[in-house]
C-alpha cells in the first residue's frame, strides 16, 4: 500500500490583486498535519539561488526544501535508510507538469541538491505565472526540473 505525504499549496482568498501569491501550504505527514504560511516559512533557514531562467538571469528567495519536509515527518537524516530510500516526492504544478524526484536527493548525506522553494524572483513575490511557489534546484544543470506553480508536493512510500 501507498503511504503519501501531501503538502497542498493553496492561494489564499484575500489576496489583493491576482499575482499576488499570499498563501499557505498544509503539510500532511506520517503522525502529525501541520499548516505552513509564509511567515513560518521565513523563521525556516533561508536561500537565495542566482542562475538562468531560459535565457534570463533571476534570482530567488525562499527556503531550503528539506527542512519543510523535516517539519512533516519525512524520514529524513538518519531514518533515510532501508525501504525509506524507495521513497519519491512529486510535485504537481497548476498546469499539470509534474516531476519526481527520490527523498534522498534533498538529504544532505545523499543528493544533497540543495532544493529551494522559492516564494520571491528578484526581491518581488512570484507572479501568477510563477508563483505562488517554484522549486529551484541549483545542483540541476537543466532547470527542467524547477517545477512553477506548484500546488501539491507528494510524499510517495511504497
Amino acid at each position: 500500500m501507498i503511504r503519501s505525504l501531501l503538502l497542498l499549496l493553496a492561494l489564499s482568498s484575500n489576496a489583493v490583486s491576482s499575482d499576488q501569491s499570499t498563501d499557505s501550504i498544509k503539510m500532511v505527514g506520517f503522525e502529525k498535519t501541520i499548516v505552513v504560511t509564509p511567515a513560518a516559512l521565513k523563521d525556516l533557514p533561508g536561500a537565495t539561488f542566482e542562475g538562468d531562467d531560459h535565457g534570463t538571469r533571476a534570482t530567488w528567495t525562499g527556503v531550503k526544501f528539506l527542512p519543510v519536509l523535516e517539519r512533516a515527518g519525512a524520514p529524513v537524516g538518519e531514518r533515510l535508510r532501508g525501504s525509506a530510500l524507495n521513497t519519491l516526492v512529486v510535485f504537481h504544478a497548476a498546469d499539470g507538469y509534474r516531476v519526481t524526484f527520490t527523498l534522498a536527493e534533498f538529504d544532505e548525506k545523499f543528493g544533497n541538491n540543495g532544493a529551494i522553494l522559492a516564494w520571491q524572483r528578484d526581491g518581488r513575490e512570484l507572479s501568477e505565472k510563477e508563483g505562488p511557489f517554484r522549486l529551484v534546484v541549483p545542483g540541476d544543470r537543466r532547470a527542467a526540473r524547477g517545477i512553477r506553480q506548484v500546488t501539491r508536493i507528494e510524499l510517495v512510500v511504497p
